[in-house]
């Protein structure tokens, strides 16, 4: 389905505008279509959670002591188009602004939980949102999640693949080295419906949300089917998500990190990660916390052990055995009979013959018998 808009005098000079600067920012070297922004590799996260308003997934000092109790991160929703969460959420600890951002950034962090925010983008005004997410990145966000869905009416994406390019833009001018993961649903049929390719050429990731309870009816069965998946008896299943992710997203050649759903059991919890993992997809995520099975987040505390590195070996301790001290010689006692003195014995067993030199024991030089002791000559028969 092709999106139509009509143009008003504002928007078209709105438009104009954003022309211009896009030229500015050609001049400046910042476009580099189809490649990513982000070079430095990121080290492994742990699974991450998605919260989306206090008022309703919990208390945050609920959700913060089990998040870390399972050794999790965090995604939190910050803002919905140009508007921030206390709009929408009436907890005081609900997102009004950067600020706030900072204070639970320092909050969740202090626990161990890696704190990522997330967003949904509408693309009416793509210069203010992507202030607005450069703004949560400097607040101390780890990195931002872009919720990118087909327009509903009233909400999720309303703008058009130029607006997309826009908002891309002004993000990579504000924040180049932050980390941007694009949130899109999993289903092939829904890509179309948004600007995909201009999206997914500044986000370093991708996260389909990949929600086999949800989706699993017979008309997605059907959709399934005619882009070629194969779709059991039993309908949409955690290992289909994930082979259906992979599909879809693998021309992109991003990081695929699937998004599964919290409300399945704990059995398909560990079919969805064990699915995921034999395709190197990591790290997953769940959504969402209030609506999730407790039994899930078992699973990925599984999940998170099983990503941290085997200890090394603790080096084996060599005790130091001290050599034995050498053997006393015996004393030579002046008097006693030579042939009692084994060195001697050992050293000359044959008498030699007449005029040749004699070999001191345990010495190279030679030594004659004139300046041989008397006692040594008679021991030797001389």
């Amino acid at each position: 389905m092709n999106q139509s808009h009509g143009m008003s005098r504002r928007t078209f000079l709105r438009s104009a505008a954003q022309v211009a600067a896009l030229g500015a920012f050609a001049g400046a070297g910042l476009m580099e279509p189809g490649k990513p922004r982000r070079a430095a590799a990121q080290s492994v996260s742990p699974p991450l959670v998605w919260v989306w308003k206090f008022s309703v997934d919990g208390q945050l000092e609920s959700i913060r002591d089990t998040i870390a109790a399972h050794g999790l991160g965090m995604i939190l929703k910050t803002h919905d188009g140009t508007h921030w969460m206390d709009e929408y959420d009436d907890s005081p600890d609900a997102i009004s602004g950067p600020a706030q951002v900072e204070r639970l950034v320092s909050r969740f962090e202090q626990a161990g939980i890696p704190f990522h925010a997330w967003c949904v983008i509408q693309g009416n005004d793509p210069v203010s949102e992507a202030e607005m997410c450069a703004d949560v990145l400097d607040a101390g966000a780890r990195g931002i999640f872009l919720d990118l869905e087909p327009d509903d009416g009233s909400n999720y994406w309303q703008g058009t693949a130029h607006d997309a390019f826009v908002f891309g833009e002004v993000l990579r001018r504000r924040k180049p080295d932050a980390m941007v993961t694009l949130a899109p649903d999993v289903r092939p049929w829904q890509g179309p419906l948004v600007p995909l390719a201009e999206f997914m050429s500044f986000s370093d990731a991708v996260a389909p949300q990949s929600y086999w309870v949800t989706f699993n009816g017979p008309t997605n069965s059907r959709y399934m089917r005619e882009h070629g998946y194969s779709v059991p008896e039993s309908g949409i299943t955690p290992e289909l998500m994930v082979d259906v992710a992979l599909g879809t997203f693998q021309q992109f050649g991003r990081p695929i990190q699937p998004i599964g759903q919290g409300a399945a059991s704990p059995d398909e919890w560990r079919r969805f990660v064990s699915a995921a993992e034999a395709r190197g997809m990591q790290p997953l995520s769940l959504w969402r916390y209030g609506s999730a099975d407790p039994g899930a987040f078992g699973v990925l505390l599984d999940a998170v052990r099983r990503q941290q590195p085997a200890p090394e070996p603790d080096a084996p301790i060599v005790e130091k055995i001290a050599a034995p001290p050498p053997p006393t010689p015996e004393p030579i006692v002046f008097g006693e009979s030579l042939s009692d003195i084994p060195q001697l014995r050992e050293g000359y067993r044959q008498k030699p013959a007449s005029n040749e030199l004699i070999r001191r024991p345990f010495l190279d030089e030679p030594m004659p018998q004139s300046s041989m002791p008397k006692a040594l000559r008679r021991f030797l028969g001389q």
